[in-house]
């Protein structure tokens, strides 16, 4: 029952991917053709801020799913869970209205200078870009519970159904204003979609009960341990975004507005390749948790094993055309004007490859408890900005990432030893067998 689970809810997953990847790769083309490049370079910007505001979310979404999956399976009950779920949720919020009225002045405020937009027209859109983040946060702390129970596909239905949404707007708005803020407002409707959706199917599979609220104080009180539990979590959040997008600010800042349009899109598409390899391995991670609290330790190896070996084969195999013809793909989708180089386009793609794979490795070890990996994360996060630049000044942009990739190896090698000697151990080879 539960390899069937899984199997269904990668499927699923395959399939969200999929929409995700048909959104950008009409989504790009689409801005390109009716927004100039400099505001395209901004829509960029608005997406890697995207990532600085998940971080509010303090690494409680995963840390959520372990403690409600544990708690099943050792016959426990959840509802403090589930209360601090909600009392995350309002906190979360405010957390990232804040992070987004912070992030506009540093981040923003120079390139609106720049364009027809206008500072004006840039703020209004990150406000709805905010909006979208907000919904899609909600979402996700109820799809914590929707996987501890078991339920591992329906996030993808949804995030399916929410994707498709925010294509469809994009379509209808930005053709016909070919403004930045229709591109947001779009985005914003279909984040409000997916979080009414998700907690109306969190609140069947599990029941509010009857009675007053409880007060602030007892709130807190069981929000507590799920933030002593996440905040390793975070700490990883806050190194993986400063790594990943790193690249995105520096090549803004030493090429430009026009080239980040061309270069932005490539690093979109490594993610969501990067995306949709890790898809078996978090779809496991429930399982993994429920299995090692029942006792069941070679079972849960078993899942991460499988998971391990799938996620490396579903990159190999889904980046293989970017990797044999780029420069006739991009050129087909982007324009000619945008095509970054070949050997830009491939690097990034190994830099995916390396990350696939350390996370593969790391995450059963992180859904058991068994490390939190914060060493490395900081290393690796101290070692990208020189490592870049470095690159930048020897390569040019192919640089970028393959300074990304340097930066990355030692730290991945550390990640995997730990995990092995934490999780995996020296049976694992016999259950691979």
């Amino acid at each position: 029952m539960k390899i069937g689970r899984i199997k269904r809810g990668v499927l699923l997953g395959f399939v969200s991917m999929g929409v995700d990847a048909l959104v950008g790769l009409v989504s790009y083309p689409l801005l390109l053709r009716f927004m100039p490049a400099a505001e395209v370079g901004i829509w960029v910007l608005y997406a890697s801020l995207g990532v600085l505001l998940g971080l509010a979310q303090l690494g409680i979404v995963p840390s959520l799913t372990r403690l409600v999956a544990t708690a099943r399976g050792a016959g426990l009950s959840w509802c403090d869970h589930r209360r601090a779920g909600s009392t995350a949720r309002i906190m979360i919020g405010i957390l990232i209205g804040v992070v987004a009225l912070a992030a506009f002045p540093f981040a923003l405020a120079q390139p609106a200078q720049g364009t027809a937009t206008g500072a004006l027209l840039v703020g209004l859109g990150w406000g709805l870009y905010v909006i979208g983040a907000i919904g899609r946060m909600s979402a996700q702390i109820d799809f914590a519970f929707v996987n501890a129970a078991g339920e591992v596909g329906f996030d993808k239905v949804a995030m399916t159904g929410a994707g498709l949404m925010n294509l469809a707007l994009m379509v209808v708005l930005v053709g016909l204003t070919g403004s930045l803020v229709a591109a947001a407002a779009s985005f914003a409707f279909s984040g409000i979609l997916l979080a009414g959706v998700a907690h109306r199917f969190q609140a069947r599979l599990y029941p509010a009960r009857a009675g007053a609220r409880a007060p602030w104080s007892r709130q807190l009180d069981e929000l507590r341990p799920l933030l002593r539990d996440s905040w390793g979590l975070l700490i990883l959040n806050i190194t993986t975004f400063v790594i990943s997008q790193s690249c995105l600010y520096l090549v803004e800042r030493w090429e430009g507005l026009e080239t980040l349009a061309g270069f932005g899109p490539i690093v979109r598409v490594q993610m969501l390749l990067t995306q949709l390899a890790l898809l078996p391995v978090n779809m496991t991670y429930p399982f993994v948790s429920r299995c090692w609290a029942e006792g069941d330790f070679p079972g849960a190896r078993r899942f991460a094993i499988r998971a391990l070996g799938l996620a490396v084969a579903a990159y190999l195999l889904a980046a293989l055309p970017l990797l044999l013809a780029p420069e006739w793909l991009v050129v087909r989708w982007l324009g000619s004007e945008h095509f970054v180089g070949s050997a830009t386009v491939r690097s990034m793609l190994a830099y995916g490859l390396l990350f696939v794979f350390h996370s593969s490795v790391a995450s059963p070890c992180l859904a058991v408890g068994g490390a939190r990996f914060i060493g490395p994360a900081l290393v690796n996060m101290l070692l990208i900005g020189p490592a870049i630049w470095f690159s930048h000044q020897k390569w040019g942009l192919t640089g970028v990432p393959i300074g990304m990739t340097l930066a990355t190896f030692g730290p991945s090698l550390w990640v995997s030893a730990t995990a092995w000697r934490r999780f995996w151990g020296q049976e694992a080879k016999e259950i691979a067998r």
